[in-house]
């Protein structure tokens, strides 16, 4: 497990932002950020079609949120809508589509990093796909993420993996300025325990989104116990 990039100070984490921020800024205010490739590599959770959900929450959900969109369009007897980034605001007054799932969900907006949010509720659905390695605590994210699930919720993770072979191969991983932490299948391993599995995958190199950057890709759904 690489333990020592599963945090990061205060200061390493403000510089991925304000990288976040100029990356996005020069975008156009209207695509996808492998959104649908997400979906379709969740198999566009047909194994949870017997569902029911009341309340959805997004945490680092960008500048389109679109992970949010394509779940509501299965699920669109979800009521509330809850949508968490810690550059929402810059997003919003920057007028990218994000702006149009608030609007069109009537979603709940929480400007802040995940190990701050502190909202008066629980969820039924949580999505957090390739966000954990753009945090200062992973550790911290994850059992906020099951503080923040109701009984029986949901938890959809999506995450790009990264091991040693990754810095050999791409050594500007080492000074990636916009992904300060770096995560292994193992570390999911002892984290996910608390969970029952529904649907597991890990991708390989050659499946996932970034064959020179990533090892592997996590695809994982599971319910809280």
């Amino acid at each position: 497990m690489l333990d020592k990039y599963i945090t990061c100070s205060e200061e390493r984490w403000k510089q991925a932002q304000q990288w976040e921020l100029s990356a996005w800024l020069g975008s156009e205010k209207n695509i996808e950020d492998w959104n649908s490739w997400w979906f379709n590599n969740f198999d566009k959770f047909e194994y949870l079609s017997n569902k029911k959900f009341e309340s959805l929450l997004e945490v680092g959900c960008g500048p389109y949120c679109r992970n949010t969109e394509y779940f509501l369009k299965l699920f669109p007897n979800i009521t509330s809508v809850s949508i968490n980034d810690p550059l929402l605001d810059q997003y919003i007054k920057n007028n990218y589509y994000v702006n149009t799932v608030i609007q069109k969900y009537n979603a709940k907006t929480f400007c802040c990093p995940l190990e701050e949010f502190n909202g008066s509720k629980t969820y039924d659905v949580i999505i957090c796909i390739n966000v954990l390695d753009h945090v200062r605590d992973t550790n911290i994210c994850m059992q906020k993420l099951e503080t923040l699930l109701n009984k029986g919720g949901i938890l959809i993770l999506g995450q790009d993996l990264t091991n040693e072979d990754d810095f050999i191969n791409d050594p500007g991983l080492l000074t990636d300025l916009g992904h300060p932490i770096k995560l292994d299948h193992y570390y999911f391993r002892d984290k996910l325990k608390t969970y029952k599995h529904i649907y597991h995958k890990i991708l390989n190199r050659g499946q996932g989104r970034n064959p020179k950057a990533h090892y592997g890709t996590l695809l994982y759904v599971g319910s809280k116990e």
